[in-house]
């Protein structure tokens, strides 16, 4: 097919789904739980934010329109 393959193994983000997640209206990020489950704190400290939904939830804005640009700008469309 001629597909090559393209990736900055996501090293720039915490966790894609909160990096889209955030940018809905309505949304909040704030805290942070254990990451084990039986709630004591990780070992190494990692603990991952809580998101809330504060209401009726919206997209305002575009939010990987960055994303793509970028990604235009460095692959050769050939």
């Amino acid at each position: 097919m001629g597909m090559k393959a393209i990736t900055d193994g996501e090293f720039r983000r915490d966790y894609f789904h909160l990096e889209f997640l955030k940018e809905l209206a309505r949304v909040s990020v704030s805290g942070a739980i254990d990451a084990n489950p039986n709630g004591k704190a990780a070992e190494d400290g990692f603990t991952t934010p809580i998101l809330s939904v504060t209401g009726k939830l919206k997209h305002v804005k575009d939010i990987q329109v960055t994303d793509l640009k970028f990604l235009k700008m460095v692959v050769s469309h050939t």
